[in-house]
């Protein structure tokens, strides 16, 4: 059985109401019972990771 019917015949229990009628109520209890404040992860700047320079030139193709 899935989470959210469990949680939901759990909530009908809890607060003495039809199954019917708690599929509706319990979504707001469901949503934010595992709401967490998430901080955006810092990706340090790495001087490393820029592009190579060339070692050669692009040779011109128009004149071929």
């Amino acid at each position: 059985m899935s989470e959210w019917l469990t949680f939901v015949k759990a909530y009908a229990l809890k607060n003495n109401i039809p199954y019917k009628q708690a599929l509706t109520a319990a979504s707001p209890s469901y949503k934010t019972r595992n709401e967490k404040v998430v901080e955006p992860e810092v990706i340090p700047i790495n001087e490393t990771t820029t592009k190579p320079k060339r070692k050669y030139n692009k040779k011109d193709k128009s004149t071929i």
